[in-house]
């Protein structure tokens, strides 16, 4: 029996022993494996990125993605799009409003059943899409609160005192900004129809959403131009407006909507397709809405938890009343001697110039500077541009604001659909040769 109890003491040692060997066995294995395979990652990295391997690989991978990556998505899309529109055939025939439809807010509507009365803060009102945006959601029921950076564009909206509220503010002064969302803030706590209602009467006020619209275009005071005739303070004004007064005014408002606990409210700001696709030109203003592109992206991220949505809105060339301004852009003029534009001698209109002079041709061939030449005339006729109608863009921008649940990305323009932001999917190297296809062709049938 005394046998027996050692026997087993033993064997239970024994069995502690190997199980504290296998283990510490299978850790140094897990470390040892962790420390190669990182060092085999390594080196696997610099691989790829010495010729010929890197430029093989490049070109198989997307070859693979095209051949069957693609067609595969495409096929997914194709019943996709088949079982959309057997569901919306049935919807129409039955009378069912469309699955996109669903839940979409009716700021009137809600207001009428004494629900709640919702509220837009939109920036850049003066004139042109801003405008128009406060007067389209006026009239479907939401109080707006229209930011104009002039006295004239205050004075516009006076005809409808009680569903549009004029603020001065310009986006790139803090204090106007921090005043802009006070008066925000204090229609939100003041919940009463009028001064003499009841409280019983009052309704409960949301700030539903914050439209980022005021910007700085590559017209007018001008942003745009080959990047050496432009100044540096061009690039910091562009950057001041489309980029930091945006985040200034979103960073103002993102306290008041968390503090509502209101799911489905919403930021949307108004991109560019500039701000996926560059081109000839407007540096200035694409580098700024690049950089409201991802601050988005990043924003969109943080804020799903609260339930609130960031929504950019990416349009083509809309036609507002900004093509209408008269000041000559930066591209309208060109250093017209000197060894290059760092040393000129005096500067010259761009509608001026001669294709024969030698010395300036040198520096900047013909094609360079044509595109820019016929596009920046103030005599030019734009009815030969294609502009789409601004209609189509105020439509898409009330369908973000009303929508239940937005899409994340809004591309305004067949241009912009089925073109530019395609190409933005395809290699650095397709889009410059497609892009001078595209310039081209457009030039050959004076459309731009």
């Amino acid at each position: 029996q005394v046998k027996k109890k050692k026997a087993l003491h033993i064997g239970a040692d024994y069995h502690l022993l190997l199980y504290l060997s296998l283990l510490s066995n299978e850790i140094m294995d897990h470390v040892f494996k962790w420390y190669d395979m990182r060092t085999l990652l390594q080196r696997v990295n610099r691989w790829l990125h010495a010729d010929p391997i890197a430029t093989l690989v490049s070109v198989s991978f997307w070859s693979f993605l095209l051949i069957w990556v693609a067609p595969s998505l495409g096929w997914i899309l194709f019943f996709k799009n088949i079982a959309y529109t057997v569901d919306a055939a049935l919807r129409f025939i039955l009378g069912i409003p469309m699955k996109r439809e669903d839940g979409r807010c009716n700021a009137s509507l809600s207001k009428e059943l004494g629900e709640k009365e919702l509220a837009i803060a939109i920036t850049g009102c003066d004139f042109g899409l801003g405008r128009d945006l406060a007067y389209t959601l006026a009239d479907r029921g939401f109080v707006v609160f229209a930011a104009c950076n002039t006295q004239e564009g205050r004075k516009q909206f006076l005809s409808k005192k009680k569903q549009i509220v004029a603020v001065k503010c310009d986006v790139t002064i803090e204090e106007d900004i921090a005043l802009f969302s006070s008066l925000v803030s204090s229609w939100l706590k003041y919940n009463s129809d009028d001064a003499g209602s009841s409280r019983s009467t009052r309704l409960p006020r949301y700030l539903h959403a914050v439209i980022n619209n005021a910007g700085a275009a590559t017209t007018g005071k001008g942003c745009s131009g080959v990047v050496d005739w432009l100044d540096i303070s061009e690039y910091r004004n562009s950057m001041e407006v489309n980029f930091f007064g945006q985040v200034a005014v979103t960073k103002a408002f993102l306290p008041i909507l968390k503090s509502q606990h209101l799911i489905g409210t919403r930021i949307i700001n108004m991109s560019s397709v500039a701000g996926l696709l560059s081109g000839v030109g407007p540096s200035a203003y694409s580098a700024s809405k690049f950089a409201m592109e991802s601050f988005a992206d990043t924003l969109r991220l943080e804020l799903k938890n609260f339930g609130i949505y960031v929504v950019n809105v990416n349009p083509s060339f809309h036609r507002s009343t900004q093509q209408k301004a008269t000041a000559p852009s930066k591209a309208m003029y060109i250093y017209s001697s000197g060894s290059s534009p760092n040393s000129p001698t005096r500067v010259t209109d761009i509608r001026n110039i001669d294709p024969t002079n030698r010395s300036r041709n040198e520096y900047y061939p013909q094609e360079c500077y044509s595109p820019l030449k016929t596009q920046e005339q103030p005599d030019h006729d734009f009815n030969n541009t294609i502009f789409w109608e601004q209609t189509v863009l105020i439509n898409e921008v009330v369908s973000c604001v009303e929508l239940s649940k937005p899409p994340p990305r809004v591309i305004v323009g067949s241009d912009a659909k089925f073109f530019f932001y395609p190409l933005r999917l395809l290699p650095s190297s397709m889009q410059l040769k497609l892009l001078n296809v595209f310039t081209m062709m457009m030039e050959k049938l004076k459309l731009c």
